[in-house]
């Protein structure tokens, strides 16, 4: 087992997807399943880029694979010369191929539709110095949902030599920590990056449930000049709808976080709606009669998702207004009598804002519409209590 331990400098972390099984039990190649416009190779690999680059897909000698292209991403297609011989052996060819490149690894299968990027970030952030980081359920290891330092590939081909094949005999060799599934469920509370789709009924569960997540969640991101406003564009996801201002009898910043819109608006920035998260906590700052410490509060996460938007567009300038404004609204809220009661939640914010100040992502403009966690995670889980 490993201990909590944590390396000086993050490592640079690749992702290896295995996806050259028989998928006897499905009848048909997992990887080429259609979900929405895209297929289920497609959409795993979409959501890993947005935490590792490069990424390999490992896939049998002959398998069919679809197109994929990823700006800004690079990712590669190798083939297992001797087929079928289960996931450590596609694990040690696609640790092989990122060579030193990487010094770890997200290792995902093809069929897991429903992961979550939250979830591989927070796998990656457990990495500290262990050479393994997996789920564990007190009985069961996740080995297709986990991290690995690229230097267990020597011990895996030992294995593989041995004709053991199966992952579980990797762990003990390795300095490995097991992740409690209750410890998981701080990125992915219903734990859903961890459902495979090895059956017709699955993959049919996980279309259900993708469609009533979609339901959450706008139909694209609104990108000024690009998309249609959301509200003012007969075309706009959210045109005719009307928000009306309600009471709000929250008396303290810890009560004011539980309001719908303040959940409603940390959901949709941690989701890449930056323009949405600004809606939502606009209509609540209005609820708020726009003045005093609560309505400064959330006046704070409305300059935050502006700037959210500015990064998005690679627009420094307006970063560099939008996140001092922010870290100003937070600092004066945090002298009032409210403020001194939460000063560790604001000064997580404030931290986080003043990052920003260090200029846009440098990755390539995505003008499609479509929701781009470009921003780190807000801090809501340790400050904001859940």
């Amino acid at each position: 087992m490993s201990m909590d331990r944590e390396s000086e400098e993050p490592p640079r972390v690749g992702g290896v997807v295995l996806c050259g099984g028989r998928s006897s039990r499905m009848g048909q190649s997992k990887a080429l399943l259609p979900v929405g416009d895209e297929v289920m190779l497609q959409r795993v690999v979409r959501i890993l880029a947005q935490v590792v680059n490069p990424i390999v897909i490992v896939a049998a000698a002959e398998q069919e694979l679809p197109a994929i292209e990823i700006p800004g991403h690079d990712i590669r297609i190798v083939r297992d010369p001797v087929e079928y011989r289960g996931p450590l052996a596609g694990l040690a060819l696609g640790l092989a191929t990122l060579g030193v490149e990487c010094e770890a690894a997200y290792v995902s299968a093809c069929d897991a539709p429903l992961l979550r990027v939250e979830l591989v970030q927070w796998l990656v952030g457990q990495l500290g110095t262990a050479e393994i980081v997996v789920p564990f359920d007190g009985q069961f290891h996740y080995p297709l949902t986990a991290v690995y330092r690229t230097c267990v590939r020597q011990r895996i081909e030992s294995l593989l030599a041995e004709d053991r094949l199966r992952p579980v005999f990797l762990f003990p060799l390795c300095d490995t920590k097991e992740v409690p599934l209750d410890r998981l469920r701080e990125a992915d509370p219903e734990l859903d990056s961890l459902c495979n789709t090895n059956t017709p009924e699955e993959y049919q569960r996980a279309l259900q449930k993708l469609t009533q997540s979609s339901a959450k969640w706008p139909a694209y991101t609104h990108i000024p000049g690009v998309t249609p406003h959301p509200l003012n564009d007969p075309q706009g996801h959210s045109f005719g709808q009307h928000r009306a201002r309600r009471e709000v009898v929250a008396s303290t910043i810890s009560q004011l976080i539980h309001e719908p819109e303040c959940q409603r608006g940390r959901d949709l920035f941690n989701q890449g709606y930056y323009w949405e998260a600004h809606e939502e906590w606009e209509s609540l700052w209005q609820s708020l009669g726009r003045t005093g410490p609560l309505a400064d509060f959330v006046k704070g996460l409305i300059k935050l998702a502006a700037a959210g938007v500015k990064v998005r567009e690679h627009r420094a300038a307006g970063v560099q207004r939008h996140a001092p404004r922010a870290v100003e609204l937070w600092t004066a809220v945090r002298a009032t009598p409210i403020g001194m009661a939460d000063q560790l939640l604001l000064d997580d914010l404030i931290l986080y804002a003043v990052a920003l100040l260090e200029g846009p992502t440098p990755e390539p403009e995505d003008r499609t519409g479509r929701p781009i966690a470009v921003m780190d995670k807000l801090p809501w889980p340790q400050c904001f209590g859940g």
